[in-house]
């Protein structure tokens, strides 16, 4: 029992990292890339990036790492979310709180978003917006978060909402197919310790015990440990059939 605490108290840790981490920067704009250019974009080292809690994407020149970027090009906006009426496909973010980027324009977008969730700062992100030819200070409004504590992302208020956050956004996308990605999702789902989550977590420890492609994560494995000892009872038997196929044993 005390081993099975400890290793529960390791899910929990790790996986509300990963979704503090994760979480921050899809919580409005949808996950998957914009298919259209995508390949000749990235074979000259661009990347497209979710802009936060903005619901916004762009582009930001990037070639292992995004250094030498000045700007941010608009590739589209979701509906509804805060940037929808500010930014539209096209527009070139070239700065944030009234001066231009003059370093990684990624993490200066960053770093302005953390400060604009503050409780002083109102949700109000200032951005410096260029679009056909004429730029203009904008401003759009996001969920105020607060701030991190020294200790974030353990006993800090704001990591705990974007925990909670992550876990709503990925029960609604859910983990239908087996991959990392959902293993790492279902592990934080499985991290809340939310009831609502049991059924799928199921079916998904059912669908990783199933896996008999290639190999399974470890991850994959660790959620498969967890389900079978609480959410699913006596899914030993798959579990073990899911670790042969794993090691070739």
């Amino acid at each position: 029992m005390k081993l099975r605490m400890t290793n529960r108290n390791w899910l929990r840790r790790f996986a509300f990292v990963l979704a503090a981490a994760a979480v921050t920067v899809s919580f409005y704009a949808e996950s998957s890339l914009a298919q259209n250019s995508s390949q000749s974009r990235n074979r000259r080292g661009d990347h497209d990036w979710t802009l936060g809690p903005t619901g916004a994407r762009g582009w930001i020149r990037a070639w292992k790492h995004t250094a030498d970027a000045r700007e941010i090009q608009i590739t589209r906006v979701a509906k509804d979310s805060p940037a929808d009426g500010v930014l539209k496909a096209g527009d070139s973010i070239r700065g944030v709180e009234g001066k231009p980027f003059d370093d990684d324009a990624r993490i200066q977008f960053a770093r302005a978003v953390t400060r604009a969730e503050q409780e002083e700062a109102n949700g109000v992100l200032r951005l410096v917006r260029k679009r056909e030819g004429k730029t203009a200070n904008v401003e759009i409004r996001i969920p105020v978060m607060g701030s991190y504590s020294s200790t974030a992302p353990y006993d800090c208020p704001k990591s705990a909402k974007i925990f909670e956050l992550g876990c709503q956004a990925i029960a609604k996308r859910g983990v239908r197919s087996v991959s990392i990605p959902n293993s790492i999702n279902a592990l934080a789902l499985l991290a809340s310790g939310k009831p609502e989550f049991r059924s799928m977590l199921s079916g998904y420890a059912n669908k990783v015990a199933d896996y008999r492609v290639g190999g399974l994560c470890d991850v994959a494995l660790r959620l498969c440990d967890f389900v079978s000892c609480g959410v699913c009872p006596g899914n030993g038997r798959r579990l073990s059939y899911a670790r042969a196929q794993t090691f070739g044993s």
